[in-house]
């Protein structure tokens, strides 16, 4: 594996790959940083607040309204768990008083809306993560299905143990796609914490009962559920590679792999198919299905991957490089 790490790291066009990558996060921190003004906080759920008495009243006018007009609501066949959900947020926020500036609702924020840390955080991931999809395209070729091109692979497997190499250069790009994947969530991070409006909490609401994580840890947290929506398509990409052997081929099917998951997930209407390619953090924090629902969907995508794989490699073994 020291060899490809080797070969990747001397080429020209692996310089080029990693400029590119830091020219795209500069021009998104240049943008989120010109063009997002407005901050989100607490008050933007609750209403606005300077005092625990004042938060105090802003609870029990919501506790009122919603025992007034809970039964029309309902028999209207409108959800109220919103309504619920919100009372939950009040309980735990007049009992575990935290200031308006100091927290958002997870499930209240979204991406390219607010320069508070949650919101860059998600405006950030966003961004990277078909980044890392197209750098982990880019890596497949650049390690694997570029030895084809050209009858190269006749001299690089002549007489060598071509499972061994291929597990060699496996074993190179995910450490590689990973390694970018690392990197980016520390600058993702560094310009979070310089450039943000600075969160001390995040309420994350499900069921009914309310949840604080520091943001630190909804940052750390977020980050390793990206990394597991990623991972079946990382591995998913080289596989192909193996399968096919030819550039524009796996290129090709890395796009029908990719179209397959989220289209799958787009047109289902019910857990556990429209979980697919979905970060389990949010499926739990909007409360989209059970989590077992998500893990369930999880590991039927990771199975079929990895019996691409095993595929890819068994027909590998047997193919005729000549």
């Amino acid at each position: 594996m020291k060899r490809e790490f080797r070969k990747f790291f001397a080429r020209k066009s692996t310089v080029v790959f990693f400029y590119l990558l830091i020219l795209s996060f500069c021009g998104l921190a240049v943008y989120l940083t010109t063009r997002l003004h407005r901050t989100n906080d607490l008050s933007d759920y609750l209403g606005e607040y300077n005092n625990p008495a004042e938060l105090r009243a802003l609870y029990d006018e919501d506790r009122a309204l919603l025992e007034e007009n809970r039964a029309d609501y309902e028999a209207l066949g409108l959800d109220v768990q919103p309504l619920l959900d919100r009372q939950a947020v009040f309980a735990y926020v007049v009992e575990n008083y935290i200031e308006a500036s100091e927290a958002v609702v997870y499930s209240e924020t979204a991406a390219m809306d607010s320069r508070d840390s949650l919101s860059v955080l998600f405006s950030l991931s966003s961004f990277l993560l078909p980044l890392l999809l197209l750098s982990a395209a880019v890596l497949a070729s650049m390690f694997f299905t570029a030895d084809f091109s050209g009858n190269r692979h006749r001299l690089l497997y002549a007489g060598r143990n071509r499972f061994q190499i291929a597990l060699q250069k496996f074993g190179a790009y995910f450490s590689v796609i990973c390694g970018l994947w690392g990197g980016m969530q520390l600058l993702s991070g560094a310009y979070n914490f310089l450039f943000s409006k600075h969160l001390s909490e995040v309420l994350i609401v499900s069921g009914g009962s309310v949840k604080a994580l520091s943001m630190a840890g909804v940052w750390l947290l977020h980050g390793v559920c990206d990394l597991l929506l990623l991972l079946p398509l990382f591995l998913g990409f080289f596989f192909l590679g193996v399968l096919v052997r030819n550039e524009a081929a796996a290129g090709i099917l890395q796009l029908l792999l990719f179209g397959l998951i989220f289209g799958t997930a787009y047109i289902s209407e019910k857990a556990p198919l429209c979980l697919l390619g979905g970060n389990a953090l949010d499926c739990y924090a909007y409360g989209d299905a059970p989590m077992s629902q998500w893990a369930l969907a999880y590991a039927a995508e990771l199975a079929v991957v990895l019996l691409l794989g095993g595929a890819a490699f068994v027909c590998f073994r047997k193919a005729d490089l000549g």
